[in-house]
């Protein structure tokens, strides 16, 4: 899995930025898992499918499904370069994990 390309979506109050990120391969299980290790997750079953809410501290959250190739990430505009970094490392973790 890898970040094919990273769209800024809409500005929200506050100066926070959503950002959509297309995925290579579609959620799944594992990357679920990996962000549990990282911060507060919330999900919901949606038959199959699995609907999360993650959250890092106050700087980050992110949405998702399982099965979809895209995550939204909310951050501070000026936790930019962090959030990058954070998507990069959870994607290259995932990537391990599955290559095994």
């Amino acid at each position: 899995m890898h970040v094919i390309k990273r769209k800024k979506t809409s500005r929200c109050t506050g100066s926070k930025i959503v950002y959509e990120y297309l995925l290579s391969d579609p959620i799944d299980t594992e990357f679920i898992s990996i962000l549990k290790n990282h911060g507060v997750m919330d999900s919901r079953q949606l038959g199959k499918l699995v609907f999360f809410s993650f959250h890092e501290g106050e700087w980050l959250s992110m949405k998702g499904m399982s099965g979809d190739n895209i995550v939204h990430v909310t951050h501070m505009k000026s936790d930019n370069k962090r959030a990058e970094e954070f998507i990069n490392r959870v994607v290259q973790m995932h990537e391990k994990c599955t290559e095994s």
